[in-house]
């Protein structure tokens, strides 16, 4: 039985996991996987009470017997046992399919795998077999991120702006698991109002990434290329949105005009970023005191233009963000 990872959250709701024993999870969206294991195992979990053992494939490819054992290990307490068997290849051998279509064992088996190709045995099995369930994961687009966005809002008993799933579609990666992480901190944020609203949205997810992203804004503002650029890959490797970049950006330059500012007019740098509320993350200010007395208020200014308006270039270029971000911003280092 095939579904996808957005029907996957109505079968949670109506128990329907607890028919199957086996259940195989795959697709080319790495991080949709992760979060759609970690739905199923928390919704078994929810059913029964169990443990969850986790093994990667490697360790039992040679000795399937010892999958068997797990399986029909029985607990003194009646406790169910999942087995979470990860790194699934694409072909498993002819003795593992024939170990998992017979199903026969007391406890649960989760298969994670790769981007399967319509070819592999094993996601044929999976999506003929009416008693195996099988998530496909693909990379969703904003639209279904935002649905995602607002159904978790709305069971969590918050209300939201109209604009607030928009602009987090907007500034977080499709990683559903980052996703929730990022909107439960929002609902604490809010935890007296039960209100979401914009402003909230950009001051708490930008504050989270102010300081991972620091040396970035550092090199954009010196125009060290090939700093801007390491930090750049490492930033697309985190899963930290262009748009969330841009944002972080902004505020960073914000900040700094007011600190060149009062620089031109003879204030001690030192003294002023000391006093400045909410104060700098201590680890980012020996870098903000460094960049503001190399930069003019000019130079501040010329870049706050710049990041405004790549913002705009990026996000008439969905497909290519980052490519378009890296790009412009390379240009600026010269």
């Amino acid at each position: 039985m095939k579904i996808n990872s957005g029907q996957l959250n109505v079968w949670l709701k109506s128990n329907h996991l607890a028919a199957y024993k086996l259940f195989l999870v795959f697709g080319p969206d790495e991080a949709g996987v992760s979060y759609n294991t970690s739905c199923i195992e928390k919704g078994l979990m929810a059913l029964e009470e169990a443990s969850i053992v986790r093994i990667a494939f490697k360790e039992i490819k040679d000795n399937i017997s010892s999958l068997a054992d797990h399986l029909n290990a029985q607990s003194l307490f009646g406790e169910k046992t999942i087995i979470a068997l990860s790194d699934v290849p694409t072909s498993t051998g002819k003795q593992f399919l024939d170990f998992v279509k017979t199903k026969s064992w007391h406890n649960r088996l989760i298969l994670i795998s790769e981007d399967l190709k319509p070819a592999s045995a094993l996601r044929k099995l999976g999506e003929t077999d009416k008693d195996i369930l099988t998530v496909a994961c693909y990379k969703e687009d904003a639209r279904q991120i935002e649905g995602f966005i607002s159904a978790y809002i709305k069971e969590q008993g918050y209300n939201a702006d109209m604009d607030v799933p928009s602009e987090i579609a907007r500034v977080m990666p499709t990683n559903k698991m980052l996703i929730k992480n990022e909107l439960d901190k929002l609902m604490l944020y809010k935890l007296d109002e039960k209100r979401l609203t914009i402003e909230d949205v950009i001051e708490v997810l930008s504050n989270g990434k102010e300081l991972e992203l620091d040396n970035l804004c550092v090199a954009v503002a010196l125009k060290r290329a090939a700093l801007v650029k390491s930090e750049l890959e490492r930033a697309e490797h985190d899963e930290i949105s262009p748009i969330m970049i841009l944002r972080v950006l902004q505020k960073y330059c914000v900040r700094l005009k007011d600190i060149v500012a009062a620089k031109e007019k003879g204030t001690n740098v030192e003294a002023y970023i000391a006093k400045l509320m909410p104060p700098v993350f201590f680890k980012a200010k020996d870098n903000l005191v460094a960049v503001a007395k190399k930069v003019s208020y000019q130079q501040v200014l010329e870049l706050l233009d710049a990041v405004t308006k790549l913002e705009l270039a990026v996000k008439k270029n969905y497909s290519m963000q980052y490519m378009v971000l890296s790009f412009e911003l390379l240009k600026r280092c010269g």
